[in-house]
């Protein structure tokens, strides 16, 4: 049984009522469930769980994306505010 979640808003003149899908992880997962299947299957292949390529490879893309020379991974948030300071 599938729950549609929405958001509930009161939209324009006369306040009328607007359902808005929250949000779908299972659709978004299709979209890519090939892609992330054979990522687990190759850190699972491996047996390499912690601080490998696949984290480099992360730490690389997430710092390209922003445009950065760097990016580390944290475990905690209050580590990543110390570390961006």
């Amino acid at each position: 049984m599938e729950k549609n979640i929405a958001v509930k808003l009161e939209v324009g003149i006369g306040r009328k009522n607007m359902n808005v899908p929250f949000f779908d992880l299972k659709r978004q997962y299709e979209l890519i469930r090939e892609e992330i299947d054979d990522a687990i299957q190759t850190v699972l292949d491996s047996q390499r769980f912690i601080m490998e390529d696949e984290v480099q490879n992360f730490e690389d893309n997430v710092a390209k994306y922003c445009n950065c020379k760097h990016a580390y991974r944290c475990s905690k948030w209050y580590r990543c505010i110390t570390v961006s300071c």
